[in-house]
């Protein structure tokens, strides 16, 4: 394996990532090294080319971690385990799809912050899954059509919004699932 160096290693540790977390790809190809650090289950490696800074850690996308450490926050959440949640609004007759570590909390700071000029979002549904961010980009591209302005808003029904969310969980139900009685009723409105 590839020696991470003294400069790599403080950089890991202050990203909070593990040095067991990081794969060795140096001696593999450019094309394959993302498909084996998919099928390891790994999400950062020592890449086989450094990037035009020098740095040779990258995330299973192929972006250097070190230049741009906001991607680091962005592959964690897209592939932590937290809830996916169903708000819906009657006012404005919309829902929203998002994911959050505490959902009523998430909820309640989208009407005191008036998350898409709205401040009547009611908690409809919520399930922990693995892989949380990576469901909830599902199912917001499975809503496409619908969306109203800001991406995780869309201007359909409840029903259509689990809908979409079991088709991106390939039916699988999280755990701790919890829905609203009579989501589906209320929040039937056209889309």
């Amino acid at each position: 394996m590839a020696e991470l160096t003294d400069q790599e290693l403080n950089f890991l540790y202050s990203q909070r990532i593990d040095e067991s977390a990081v794969i060795d790809c140096s001696r593999m190809r450019s094309h394959g090294y993302k498909w084996h650090m998919e099928q390891e289950g790994y999400l950062w490696c020592i890449a086989p080319k450094s990037c035009y800074a020098g740095h040779r850690l990258r995330s299973r996308a192929g972006h250097c971690i070190q230049c741009d450490t906001a991607r680091i926050a962005f592959v964690k959440r897209h592939h932590d385990r937290a809830y996916i949640y169903i708000a819906g609004s009657l006012q404005t007759k919309v829902v929203k799809i998002g994911n959050a570590i505490w959902p009523e909390r998430r909820v309640a700071a989208l009407n005191t912050r008036y998350y898409g000029d709205i401040t009547d979002w009611v908690l409809l549904y919520h399930a922990k899954y693995e892989e949380a961010g990576r469901i909830e980009f599902d199912a917001h591209g499975r809503l496409f059509g619908y969306r109203r302005g800001v991406k995780e808003i869309f201007r359909c029904n409840y029903q259509m919004a689990r809908t979409a969310l079991m088709e991106a969980t390939q039916g699988y139900l999280g755990e701790d699932e919890w829905e609203r009685r009579w989501a589906a009723i209320s929040y039937s409105f056209e889309g």
